[in-house]
């Protein structure tokens, strides 16, 4: 009897229990459900280079690109990398297999992930004789040998090289920093004149490209590449040299040489400027038309200074006259001035200046200057005159450097009495 009473306890008890249970089944199930087929391990091999450049310089070829920061399956890069550049040249085989074969390598470098660079001395035979075809191409390797395959081709041309520019020294003028050199047979051969500004703060270098004077040097049409900073002597900033535009000279003719030369109309006054110049010549192998820089030049450094004064102020013209004071009412003399402005953009305004004349113009006693500051405008008014004496003027023009620019003409002018 009594297990018959404690029955209906037991039922529900357990019916308390089993929803608890069934719960917790669920939640540990869900928990554990699959994330779906395992991944293999990576391999952790470099993505493959793709953008390999290469620009003849003298005696040899640098090569450029962008070494990746991710793996193949995705992964960012760990542990060391190298990249062997191959080298091949003439004509190029015809099936991946025959080019893979006669590409040897040339050099093996330690990379990371970024901007990278390898230079490639050419043996004596590719360094001289007419124009052949180097192709060249780069493979990454991670630190157990692997690599994802070579990049694409780039493209220089062997050869011989145009001859370096010689005497090249750089002076400041009104105009710009102008640069001269000894000029030679060039021929078609064009001028890369590449610029440091010393007095400016390290920035990316912008190697424009000057119209004309540049095909491109790339099967693919790419620019030239500005070249990686060097490590500053003295610890200071690294800086790029830039190519500059350039306006082309009058040449200088002395004795039986001959000077060539550029303007560098953009170059800042108060800053100082470091110019090295390539002869640069176009030419056309293998189907691909591609530039061969000759050796830099020795470097040429200009204190860009502005000791040049504005021109003279010209049509310098005198009017006399009397004006009523709103005072006693009496009349008072005066003498307007008025000459043509000055075109310089540094111009910061004209002296004025007055010396007492004789009535023939000879000039009678010192010489006064009437404006302590520079006026902006072409007009001024002297108003301590006399009437009856003769006065002699001339202005000149200041520019905001503070130099002073030689007197205009003079005018003469006399108050008549009214």
């Amino acid at each position: 009897m009594m297990q018959d009473r404690d029955q209906p306890g037991r039922r529900w008890e357990e019916g308390l229990v089993l929803p608890h249970v069934l719960l917790l089944s669920f939640l540990f199930c869900c928990g554990c459900a699959s994330p779906g087929p395992p991944r293999p391990p990576s391999l952790h091999i470099p993505e493959p280079v793709k953008d390999l450049s290469a620009e003849r310089v003298g005696d040899h070829v640098v090569l450029r690109w962008t070494t990746p920061a991710r793996t193949t399956d995705e992964m960012e890069i760990t542990g060391p990398m190298t990249a062997e550049v191959c080298r091949e040249a003439g004509a190029r085989p015809l099936t991946p297999a025959a080019r893979a074969v006669a590409c040897a390598s040339v050099r093996r470098a330690a990379v990371a992930p970024g901007a990278s660079e390898v230079t490639d001395t050419l043996p004596a035979p590719l360094q001289t004789g007419p124009p052949i075809l180097l192709t060249y191409r780069v493979q990454l390797y991670n630190a157990a040998g692997r690599s994802a395959g070579m990049s694409a081709a780039a493209f220089a041309a062997g050869g011989g090289t145009p001859a370096r520019v010689e005497d090249l020294r750089a002076t400041a003028s009104e105009r710009g920093a102008l640069i001269e050199w000894r000029a030679g047979l060039t021929g078609a051969d064009a001028i890369d004149l590449l610029r440091t500004d010393l007095s400016a703060p390290p920035a990316v270098a912008k190697k424009a490209q000057a119209p004309a004077a540049k095909p491109a040097n790339k099967a693919k049409g790419k620019g030239k590449f500005a070249p990686a900073p060097k490590p500053a002597p003295d610890g200071g900033p690294d800086r790029r040299p830039e190519l500059v535009h350039l306006h082309a000279a009058d040449s200088v003719r002395g004795g039986t040489s001959e000077t060539a030369g550029a303007i560098d109309v953009t170059a800042t006054m108060g800053h100082t400027f470091t110019y090295v110049a390539e002869r640069v010549r176009s030419v056309t192998v293998g189907g691909h038309t591609l530039l061969v820089d000759s050796e830099p030049s020795s470097a040429a450094t200009v204190m860009m200074q502005d000791t040049f004064p504005p021109k003279p102020p010209t049509g310098l013209a005198t009017v006399a006259g009397f004006t009523r004071s709103d005072g006693a009412g009496e009349a008072v003399p005066y003498i307007d001035l008025s000459w043509e402005p000055n075109g310089e953009a540094d111009l910061a305004g004209y002296l004025v200046y007055r010396q007492l004349a004789r009535p023939n113009g000879d000039p009678q006693g010192p010489l006064a200057r009437l404006t302590p500051l520079p006026i902006p405008a072409p007009a001024y008014r002297d108003v301590a005159v006399r009437p009856g004496q003769r006065y002699s003027y001339h202005v000149t023009a200041v520019d905001g450097s503070g130099n002073e620019s030689a007197p205009s003409a003079k005018a003469h002018e006399t108050v008549r009495n009214p």
